[in-house]
């Protein structure tokens, strides 16, 4: 509706309503078409506080006419918000995957190009989140954290519908990183993690360290089983942390061909309870 204000989520994070929620509709009917000299063309007609706001995102537009490394660091220091830039980079790539095919070459380029973005966004985080959450931090430092979380989400799905293991490895890797410098206080934070990493670690055939992943979760999490229903219905937290515990059973299970009888157990209650929760919260 006219003067609704709309949530972070909806400004800077993957959504179905992308295209109402990005910045410059000209700039991504660009993009999307892979036309990037028209992108830039369009990028230059915006006003001079718009291109200095955006100046990460015009970099990586431009790389495709001028391929050179882009100095991130650089960027980072002309005050430009990493997660504006990343959230509309990240709107253009959802346009273009509804319509170019996944494996085109200019489409890997851009998720390389979000993935360097990224690798640099993480580095500038750590530094600027260390000794967080016992000490505080700027509330963008977290925003930006959480958007490259999100997207790395996003590009680990691309990834993976590429068969692009090595990458979404490295997706995963990069929101391991964010969780542990912004999120380790919320356990279920770390339950995501630890369970995404597990699946990263198995696709590039490191089955052993997948498996010590899906072991973690289980060894953190199993208590949350003793738990009455009412404990989860005030917390959705620990709903998520049932759900990782669930796919971790399940994970570490296949890939041991376990045979341990209390394992399948703590699987047959996890699915137990979900039903359970989902017929008592409607969920």
């Amino acid at each position: 509706m006219p003067g609704e204000q709309k949530e972070i989520q909806d400004l800077y994070f993957p959504n179905r309503s992308y295209r109402e929620n990005a910045q410059f509709p000209n700039i991504m009917a660009a993009v999307e078409n892979l036309d990037f000299k028209q992108a830039v063309s369009e990028f230059d007609k915006l006003r001079p506080e718009e291109r200095k706001a955006y100046i990460i995102m015009s970099s990586v537009l431009k790389n495709f006419l001028d391929p050179r490394k882009i100095n991130f660091n650089l960027l980072f220091q002309t005050g430009a918000e990493l997660y504006k830039n990343i959230g509309e980079l990240g709107f253009y790539f959802q346009a273009i995957l509804d319509k170019k095919n996944a494996d085109n070459e200019d489409v890997r380029k851009y998720a390389d190009l979000l993935m360097q973005l990224s690798i640099a966004g993480v580095m500038k985080i750590q530094e600027e989140a260390k000794g967080y959450p016992e000490k505080p931090i700027n509330g963008m430092v977290w925003l930006d954290g959480a958007c490259i979380d999100v997207w790395n989400d996003f590009l680990a799905n691309y990834f993976d519908i590429i068969k692009d293991y090595k990458n979404y490895y490295n997706s995963r890797l990069i929101q391991s990183r964010i969780v542990f410098a912004i999120k380790r206080h919320y356990s279920y934070e770390i339950a995501r993690s630890t369970y995404n990493m597990g699946l990263a670690n198995s696709k590039i055939g490191e089955m052993e360290t997948a498996l010590k992943c899906y072991q973690a979760v289980v060894d953190d999490f199993q208590e949350i089983l003793d738990q009455p229903l009412e404990y989860f219905a005030e917390n959705m937290e620990a709903v998520h942390e049932l759900y990782y515990l669930g796919e971790a059973l399940e994970k570490y299970i296949d890939l041991e061909g376990h045979s341990d009888e209390t394992l399948r157990e703590q699987y047959r209650k996890v699915k137990e309870m979900e039903n359970m929760l989902k017929s008592k919260m409607n969920i």
